[in-house]
């Protein structure tokens, strides 16, 4: 494994390495290897990634990267990653989430960034399944950071209400509830049903039927910006 990470006034080189000051810690960059990194993550291959960098690694990556204003962000951003890595490691169920989540809450330099996993990689990893909850349970007993995280979590329409007020337990807080619909205003209602039915009858793999079709029309409608004309949507085929 490539000595990713080394304490601050360490003066180890690794041929290819950058050294980038974050916190307390300097992370030793993999220079062009961000590339392969990112491939593999993009071919599924999250267990070669292990093989070349530790959890600890991929966690202070992200939160580097999370920690910068969305604005210095360039389109090539050699730490995007491991923002990619966690990503797939929560849509994957892999193994390493739990690791990777207690590293991030570890790693994280600030509230900004703590609120920032609460919102990313802990909400998609949250559920109703009772080993996850009761492992949340028993590490932000002991790590106040992944307790406010959890607070920062929006699960509401994702979980029962039992499992929500587990979560409030955990957090110290209530968490962030959706207004009731009977509330939302009717833009607001046509948005819901017309993506809904967007995402329930188009089948990217498939050619779009003339239902389909209708569905994406409708979609296409009620997310048109104010002052945007028909001639301004993108036209099929």
């Amino acid at each position: 494994m490539i000595p990713f990470g080394t304490a601050c006034g360490s003066s180890d080189e690794h041929e290819g390495l950058g050294r980038v000051r974050f916190g307390h810690t300097v992370v030793m960059v993999p220079g062009d290897r961000s590339d392969e990194l990112e491939t593999l993550v993009m071919q599924g291959d999250l267990d070669k990634v292990l093989q070349s960098v530790s959890v600890e690694d991929i966690a202070e990556v992200w939160c580097r990267y999370t920690a910068q204003p969305s604005s210095e962000h360039a389109d090539d951003d050699p730490d995007w990653w491991a923002v990619s890595f966690a990503m797939a490691a929560g849509y994957e169920q892999h193994p390493v989430v739990r690791p990777l989540l207690l590293a991030l809450i570890d790693a994280a330099p600030n509230d900004q960034v703590v609120g920032d996993i609460g919102a990313g990689p802990l909400e998609n990893f949250i559920s109703d399944e009772e080993s996850d909850l009761a492992w949340l349970e028993t590490h932000a007993a002991s790590r106040p950071k992944l307790a406010a995280a959890v607070a920062g979590a929006w699960v509401a329409g994702t979980v029962s209400e039992t499992t929500l007020s587990r979560l409030e337990r955990i957090a110290g807080a209530p968490l962030d509830r959706p207004r009731p619909r009977e509330e939302w205003s009717a833009e607001l209602v046509e948005l819901d049903d017309a993506t809904r039915d967007a995402a329930r009858l188009i089948d990217p793999e498939e050619p779009l039927d003339a239902a389909s079709l209708a569905a994406l029309q409708r979609f296409l409608v009620a997310t048109r910006p104010p002052g945007a004309t028909e001639a301004d949507e993108p036209k099929n085929g």
